[in-house]
């Protein structure tokens, strides 16, 4: 080495101690500092890296709730106040603000549907019983009460579905309306995309399996 000057200084040595307050041995993004196993912190495609979300994924790090200070990557950094803990699961079997499940309008879906209501809600874990919003607010069930699926209680009940009469239901009302049909509840929403992959397939979801079935709302219940 040519002495122009001093030598550099040497590298940081790694942290003592199980912790890294600086991030000095992973990889930062904020205040989250990744795994350098991650290659990068955050980012799409995050979970999909060596350890996963808990590792470099930015929300799983920060999630963790683990300090640089006494910890190494993934860790949190102190720059500022660690991020609050999560909040509780709902104690007594109830979850009146749909904290735990995913919300959309008055319904409460369970959080392992992915998403509250919408196109093949049905095919989503647990059915449309705990992912599509008409089956959710149909049910009756309180958030108050109970947890997801259910119905948030911003407003009063909806009302119960009105006795069918005679086998006959015209206006549609203990149906789902479609273009000029009338499905089953159980459909979850009335044609569309993947209508024949919903309880009881074309003839009962699909407005072109209904209109072949030529049954008239007049004299009969959905399908009609």
């Amino acid at each position: 080495v040519i002495q122009g000057g001093a030598m550099p200084p040497p590298p940081p040595p790694p942290p003592t101690g199980g912790a890294d307050p600086t991030c000095a041995n992973g990889i930062k993004n904020g205040d989250a500092c990744c795994a350098a196993a991650c290659g990068t912190c955050g980012g799409a495609g995050c979970d999909a890296r060596p350890g996963g979300s808990p590792s470099c994924c930015t929300s799983g790090v920060l999630m963790s709730g683990k300090s640089c200070d006494s910890n190494t990557a993934p860790c949190v950094i102190q720059g500022g106040a660690m991020p609050p803990p999560p909040p509780p699961p709902p104690t007594g079997g109830a979850d009146p603000t749909c904290a735990n499940g995913i919300k959309n309008g008055d319904a409460c879906c369970a959080a392992a549907c992915g998403a509250c209501g919408g196109a093949g809600c049905n095919t989503r874990p647990g059915g449309d019983v705990s992912c599509c919003t008409s089956t959710v607010l149909n049910s009756g069930k309180s958030c108050d009460t109970s947890a997801a699926p259910c119905v948030i209680q911003g407003g009063a009940m909806p009302p119960p579905p009105p006795p069918q009469n005679g086998g006959s239901d015209p206006l549609c009302k203990n149906g789902i309306m479609g273009a000029g049909v009338c499905c089953p509840l159980s459909c979850g929403e009335c044609g569309g995309f993947g209508c024949n992959t919903r309880p009881g397939g074309a003839p009962a979801c699909c407005t072109s399996g209904i209109t072949e079935t030529k049954k008239m709302c007049s004299t009969n219940v959905a399908p009609c």
